[in-house]
């Protein structure tokens, strides 16, 4: 379950003042309705504050540092959060196809409503972080550490979790047909019926009776 947090009185800004300010540093701010795009920034840091309605897709954003942010219907499609630190952040309907968390961090993360089809997590750690109803067709999380993160109604289709451990995990609530994983890889996960038969048939060779026939 993920942390709530009280955002206090925020003052309006622009995304870009943060190449304007010492140590690409804001906090406490309102930024909204606003479009970036390729913006390129390193190690940009937002603290207590609330994203809305931007605009941002083909950004650069490596090491973005985001500490108790409320993000919602925003557009991060194609945008670059290599080795990135989130913690406490809830995203909220944004669109976020094809972006790069790779070696990033989180920490007490949501993902509510979100389209995260070809994202890649490649080697991220990931600590009780929620995708609900979120879409994960084709996203690559191979080797990554993901512990007390939960896939509740978003679609795993294709992903890929060569390498990831899965034990402890809970894939019953998430919706895939097929799925990039390896016999161990699977050791230890939560699956339901449906899911555990068909990884039987694959790696087990495993024949299902149909008692109808």
């Amino acid at each position: 379950m993920t942390t709530t947090f009280t955002l206090p009185n925020l003052q309006p800004t622009q995304f870009t003042d943060l190449l304007k300010v010492e140590d690409h540093y804001l906090s406490e701010v309102e930024i909204s309705q606003q479009q970036v795009d390729q913006l390129e920034i390193y190690h940009a840091i937002i603290e207590q504050a609330r994203l809305t309605q931007l605009d941002l897709h083909n950004c650069d954003l490596a090491k973005f540092d985001l500490n108790q942010v409320e993000i919602k219907n925003c557009d991060f499609s194609n945008c670059h959060f290599e080795e990135a630190t989130f913690y406490q952040v809830h995203f909220v309907n944004c669109k976020l196809i094809g972006a790069t968390f790779d070696q990033a961090y989180l920490g007490d993360v949501t993902f509510e409503n979100c389209q995260l089809s070809l994202t890649n997590w490649h080697q991220v750690t990931a600590k009780q972080t929620a995708f609900t109803d979120c879409d994960l067709s084709d996203a690559d999380l191979s080797e990554a550490k993901l512990t007390k993160t939960t896939f509740s109604g978003s679609r795993l289709e294709q992903a890929s979790f060569l390498g990831t451990s899965l034990k402890k995990l809970d894939l019953s609530e998430s919706i895939f047909k097929n799925l990039g994983v390896q016999m161990g890889d699977l050791y230890g996960v939560k699956l339901d019926q449906e899911q555990a038969a068909r990884f039987a048939q694959i790696f087990l060779n495993v024949k299902i009776s149909d008692p109808t026939d």
